[in-house]
């Protein structure tokens, strides 16, 4: 047997443990509290954004695992933001399905007044 033919095996299992843990892992970091995300019929968009906004179905508000108040919350997106100076700044919004709609737009009027133009809202992919 040659060299070649005695190690295929050992790449096997590693690719196959490569997977696994690939699948197994968590991508991504859970949040201070839980946001049980809306269902879309549309595909999503995978941009990577820099600020992730979650919304509690209380209303409560965190900017990048931090838990804030309104005036916090506000004052953190206008310095996030640039005070509308950081034009490539991009907002991941995950709002809890559970939340009131108008209060989810009380808080994306805040962004919009804090100058950030560019906000992704976040939502499950229904399967076809």
């Amino acid at each position: 047997m040659d060299n070649d033919q005695r190690i295929l095996p050992l790449i096997n299992i590693v690719f196959l443990l490569l997977i696994f843990f690939m699948l197994a892992g968590k991508l991504i970091a859970d949040g201070p509290f839980e946001v049980t995300l809306p269902v879309s019929k549309q595909a999503a968009n995978q941009d990577i954004a820099e600020n992730i906004v979650l919304i509690g179905k209380d209303g409560q508000i965190a900017l990048n695992n931090v838990i804030m108040d309104e005036t916090t919350f506000k004052v953190a997106l206008a310095a996030a933001a640039g005070n509308g100076k950081n034009i490539g700044a991009h907002f991941r919004v995950r709002a809890d399905s559970q939340l009131d709609a108008t209060a989810l737009i009380i808080i994306l009027e805040w962004m919009r007044d804090a100058g950030i133009s560019k906000i992704h809202l976040v939502t499950l992919n229904d399967p076809p």
